[in-house]
């Protein structure tokens, strides 16, 4: 299991890493945008690894902000998904500034108002789960509920990029389990990759390109 978590924690630096690369042929915005949800995205991984390899408590508090930055950039990185897929010319990427502003404050409030609490893992090392986690994951099923909505319609709707769309499906109704066993299994859902792996996956080797 502690080999497995850090395989995936590798795993998830090299496809941020490749994302980095392919996102420099990007149109501006696009670029600028999915730069922030990778810089984001590389801040969490980085502080799992100190969690996972970290002996200390000591220094850990300073790292507990960046430890769920999934929650800002995965929604916005399945908006851009969304909008590349539907191949919509109306769509705005401007407004996805605003919505990724958005999650950022309202990821800030949780940390406020729900703080963060340290556990240790045998397996996963210091691991970090927020005080109610019940509203965080009700927020989470929520989002998660309208994209895999979303890629319903695009799949019944869109004639272009169905496998990509179908893919796309599979990624959203994987995150609904995720954070339905996250409702009671706090550990897993903490530190689970498979979202965040497909989501990446899918936005750099497919949508990107």
């Amino acid at each position: 299991m502690r080999f497995s978590y850090l395989l995936l924690l590798i795993l998830m630096f090299y496809i941020i890493f490749k994302g980095f690369i392919v996102n420099k042929n990007s149109p501006v915005k696009i670029k600028t945008l999915i730069t922030f949800i990778f810089l984001g995205m590389l801040l969490k991984n980085i502080v799992l690894f100190i969690l996972f390899i970290s002996d200390n408590i000591r220094y850990l508090y300073l790292l507990k902000f960046y430890a769920n930055l999934n929650l800002v950039c995965i929604p916005v990185l399945f908006l851009v998904i969304i909008a590349v897929l539907s191949r919509d010319n109306r769509i705005r990427f401007s407004y996805f500034f605003i919505t990724f502003g958005f999650f950022l404050v309202l990821y800030i409030l949780l940390n406020i108002k729900y703080p963060l609490t340290i556990l240790l893992s045998d397996n996963l090392g210091y691991i970090l789960v927020f005080n109610n986690k019940t509203l965080v994951y009700s927020i989470q099923l929520v989002l998660n509920s309208i994209y895999f909505i979303c890629t319903i319609l695009l799949l019944k709707y869109k004639k272009r990029a169905r496998k990509l769309m179908f893919f796309s499906c599979i990624i959203a109704a994987i995150g609904l389990f995720e954070v339905l066993i996250g409702f009671n299994c706090e550990i897993l859902i903490s530190n689970i990759f498979i979202t965040d792996f497909c989501g990446l996956y899918l936005e750099i080797i497919f949508c990107l390109n």
